[in-house]
């Protein structure tokens, strides 16, 4: 192809040189993959031809050593559990001495005994029916070499782990105090017996799970209660006495008693919000348990959102996160006590204005008739937050709570909880 402006056709000349290079090495390549398919097919059959020959067990030779290397190279792809000793050494050199020499000479033999077959056909297929067993025999042999020590290996985990369990319950024999009342010599007693148990069931049995060779799952109780009446003990696994637990350790909590309240249900009367009313709401707790416990610090507040969304509620608790931050600084809570039964409220009020850096005095909002208004149409919800950290048993504990209220607000109110801060 000639290109516009290059008479002599240099471009073109540049353009075929690769494509005929190319197409040269395709045409190598063809025929030497075509001369290594014939040299082979020729090897082949002159192996055959030697097969069938008297000559037939030197012939062979070369095949078992293929099988062999080809086996050792994908070693690594055949799982085979880790011992002492090189395992694929063991494999081997059980399967060369008791699978590839003896078959080797019986198929040999068969082999001599063959050529005195006059018909030729009758003759290679005897030949070939002694060849395949051996060749069937070498398998099966290397095949039942690695299932022995695939179990060789298994028995000996097995008996570690026997021997493990033994071991502990003798270090642990050696290593008890020298006074027992009669109770603690009778279940050490028991519990050594279940060992022995656990020791024999794991021998006996195939496909044991790993938590009972641990010894964290317990055998089944059918089998142990027949084996403890073998050995004439009068007790089942039902009855076997267990180490004497730790008494649990008994907690007193606080908890809030309701849902918040309104201001002026504490006074009776009517106890609607009012024009000109406290923006705020009581929060009763109490202490449950049978101990005593020491309030360190506590903190609450109202917030007014425009819906009760869960970006709301995040709002809501950021800011009350950053008002109690500020609250304990400048008003720290000393400790008081509550005893068990005692119950207490406080009053928690919305602030005048919401300030995500809350300043002190906190000036408190008063109810107007718009915010009445607006809660009775869901246009304004009053959120209540409120966190109390107490100590129990000398364990710092936290309560906490948001809540809010649903229209239309009136009293005594439907409260719903936050989806967090509870």
């Amino acid at each position: 192809m000639l290109y516009e402006g290059d008479p002599l056709g240099y471009r073109s000349t540049i353009t075929l040189i690769p494509q005929l290079e190319n197409r040269m090495r395709r045409l190598i390549w063809i025929r030497v993959r075509r001369r290594v398919v014939i040299t082979a097919l020729r090897w082949w059959r002159a192996y055959f031809a030697l097969a069938f020959a008297r000559r037939f067990a030197f012939a062979s030779i070369p095949f078992f050593i293929i099988i062999t290397l080809a086996i050792w190279h994908f070693r690594g792809a055949i799982h085979v559990p880790k011992t002492g000793t090189d395992a694929w050494i063991d494999i081997f050199l059980g399967t060369v001495l008791l699978a590839i020499v003896p078959f080797a000479m019986a198929a040999y033999g068969g082999h001599i005994a063959a050529e005195s077959i006059p018909e030729p056909k009758r003759r290679r297929k005897v030949k070939l029916m002694f060849w395949g067993a051996c060749v069937l025999g070498v398998l099966f042999a290397f095949v039942q070499q690695y299932r022995a020590v695939n179990q060789d290996a298994e028995t000996k985990s097995k008996t570690g782990q026997v021997e493990g369990a033994i071991l502990g319950q003798l270090q642990s024999l050696h290593e008890q105090g020298p006074i027992l009342t009669p109770e603690q010599v009778e279940a050490n007693r028991r519990e050594n017996i279940l060992a022995m148990l656990r020791g024999e069931y794991i021998l006996q049995h195939d496909n044991v799970s790993a938590g009972i060779i641990e010894g964290t799952e317990a055998l089944p109780s059918d089998w142990v209660d027949v084996r403890l009446k073998d050995l004439r003990e009068q007790w089942t696994v039902a009855e076997s006495p267990r180490k004497a637990s730790q008494p649990a350790e008994q907690k007193s909590y606080i908890s809030w008693s309701g849902a918040p309240s309104f201001g002026r249900m504490k006074l009776g009367g009517d106890a609607h919000f009012q024009v000109g009313d406290l923006f705020g709401f009581n929060v009763d707790y109490i202490n449950k348990g049978p101990n005593a416990v020491e309030v360190t610090s506590q903190c609450q507040s109202v917030f007014v959102e425009p819906d009760d969304s869960a970006e709301a509620e995040k709002r809501v608790v950021t800011e009350f996160k950053n008002f109690c931050a500020a609250w304990v600084k400048v008003q720290p809570h000393g400790k008081s006590t509550m005893t068990p039964g005692l119950a207490l409220w406080v009053s928690a009020f919305a602030p005048e204005q919401s300030s995500a850096e809350p300043t002190f005095p906190r000036p408190i909002r008063r109810i107007t008739q718009d915010d009445l208004d607006k809660l009775k149409s869901a246009r304004e919800f009053a959120f209540v937050v409120a966190e109390i950290n107490y100590i129990d048993n000398g364990k710092n504990r936290q309560l906490r709570m948001c809540s809010w209220l649903q229209p239309p607000a009136d009293p005594p109110g439907i409260w719903h909880y936050c989806g967090i801060f509870n």
